[in-house]
């Protein structure tokens, strides 16, 4: 009945609204961004084609596509010939793609092949008959980027310890063959390495991550131990400038918004579930950091003028 009676307040206010626009103003609002889980698969000699994920992508450039787009993570993987939903593609290594060394050289241990043992590498230079795999956030464009905001991941690897529009790219877990470890680098010259991701030494912990910045495109080696089907899943996360009053997070303020801010006012929790992806401060509208009956009339403000 609350619930009710809010909906036909708000809608009475919204007929009957003066013309006086709320003005706004201040430093953007930054809110970090989290994505659910997103998986990829990879298969390591393994019989294809897959009926679990169809499209087979074994040859040429290929990206991981992670932009922040339209309030939303697009996750894609896009061979030259078109694009993938990640759940159609499997990511294939074979034969060409396989190392055996004699030693292990000192810096190369996360990856978790012992001397003599073969292992596989997705390389981040161009070799024939192995796929060339990237991460690419290229497809953002100027209003996208526009919409994210500079910090400092503190993260020396990469160059990620500087103000930036970056997107982390942070591992959760690897399902694999018995024995098989998963790993990520880059090699900047002979025996110099920069480890970013590796299930071997310790497992997965914070610093198993990667940070490309918003509008690029980047190489990374890709390892692996044993044969099999590898599922990695990661979480994306960035920071983006608050859009007050789209409280369903869309990235526009509509009359698609009046649930959402109707809930974020008389039913948190609900909201909670509802816009799991969304913060509920979006709808404190007119700044005072308490959502309550005073952002009414801030909200159809910003409804009628927007």
């Amino acid at each position: 009945m609350q619930r009710k009676t809010w909906s036909v307040a708000l809608v009475f206010i919204f007929t009957s609204l003066s013309s006086e626009r709320i003005a706004s103003a201040g430093t953007p609002i930054c809110d970090y961004v989290t994505s659910e889980v997103k998986t990829i698969y990879f298969g390591i000699e393994v019989p294809t084609p897959d009926p679990d994920h169809p499209a087979t992508v074994s040859l040429g450039h290929t990206d991981l596509d992670v932009p922040y787009r339209n309030c939303e993570w697009d996750v894609e993987i896009s061979p030259e010939s078109g694009q993938l939903a990640p759940a159609d593609a499997l990511l294939y290594g074979g034969t060409q793609a396989r190392f055996t060394l004699a030693s292990i050289p000192p810096g190369f241990e996360f990856i978790g092949a012992a001397p003599g043992e073969t292992f596989w590498i997705l390389p981040q230079n161009q070799m024939a008959g192995v796929i060339f795999l990237g991460v690419s956030s290229e497809s953002m464009t100027i209003a996208d980027r526009g919409r994210l905001c500079e910090w400092n991941p503190g993260d020396p690897r990469g160059g990620a310890d500087v103000p930036a529009k970056w997107i982390r790219i942070e591992l959760a877990e690897v399902r694999g063959p018995e024995g098989g470890y998963f790993s990520v680098w880059q090699t900047t010259g002979p025996g110099q390495v920069v480890q970013y991701m590796s299930t071997f030494e310790e497992g997965i912990t914070d610093v198993d991550s990667y940070h490309v910045l918003a509008g690029s495109h980047s190489h990374v080696n890709w390892g692996f131990t044993e044969p099999g089907v590898y599922e990695v899943d990661f979480h994306l996360s960035t920071y983006v400038e608050r859009i007050v009053g789209d409280v369903e997070c869309d990235c526009v303020v509509d009359l698609l918004d009046i649930p959402a801010f109707v809930d974020a006012l008389i039913s948190p929790d609900a909201f909670e579930i509802t816009y799991l992806d969304c913060n509920i401060m979006n709808a404190d509208v007119n700044g005072d950091e308490a959502i309550d009956g005073a952002d009414v009339q801030a909200f159809v403000d910003l409804l009628t003028f927007n």
